[in-house]
């Protein structure tokens, strides 16, 4: 994997969402895994070493977070 496995032991999640991974201290979060409303044309589809990084103010309907459980 490019990223180290999560506490929970999941990798590589693709779901109906970006995943925000990574904030940091820039102007920009990065998104990874891809959304399933996402054109494979304009954001690219859903693809498990997709990232992207957008600006943090950026809001749509494609980015938030997977909440997962046991």
């Amino acid at each position: 994997n490019k990223y180290p496995i999560s506490p929970v032991e999941e990798v590589n999640i693709i779901g109906n969402v970006w995943d925000i991974t990574e904030a940091g201290n820039s102007d920009q979060v990065r998104l990874a895994g891809g959304s399933l409303f996402c054109s494979i044309d304009t954001c690219h589809g859903t693809q498990k070493d997709r990232e992207l990084y957008v600006d943090k103010e950026t809001g749509n309907i494609h980015i938030g977070f997977s909440v997962l459980s046991e």
